[in-house]
């Protein structure tokens, strides 16, 4: 198993509470970082992430049946609600990618 953490970079996204419009527009719009090619983190980063597909791809590559597992990420804190919609979308799109648990 090839295990990564993710923490979206977008100011104020990840491991905290902040429900401000742009913060979350940021995190509403962060899982699509795991695999959107065409959506451009709007972080330091500034470019397309697409995490799962491009670790898939390499780990075939590379090391192929080997599987992928995100065993540590965060789209903010445990009481807001953008926070638990990013959340859930994230767990949606691992799930749709097979990313191993």
């Amino acid at each position: 198993i090839m295990d990564v953490h993710y923490y979206p970079q977008a100011q104020s996204v990840s491991m905290n509470c902040d429900e401000t419009g742009q913060v979350i527009t940021n995190r509403l719009n962060a899982p699509r970082s795991l695999y959107d090619f065409s959506y451009v983190d709007p972080s330091w980063i500034n470019t397309a992430i697409a995490l799962i597909p491009r670790y898939k791809n390499l780990i075939n590559q590379v090391y192929p049946n080997t599987s992928f597992s995100i065993s540590e990420y965060s789209f903010g804190g445990d009481s807001c609600i953008s926070s638990t919609i990013a959340h859930g979308e994230a767990l949606a799109i691992m799930a749709t990618y097979g990313v191993f648990a």
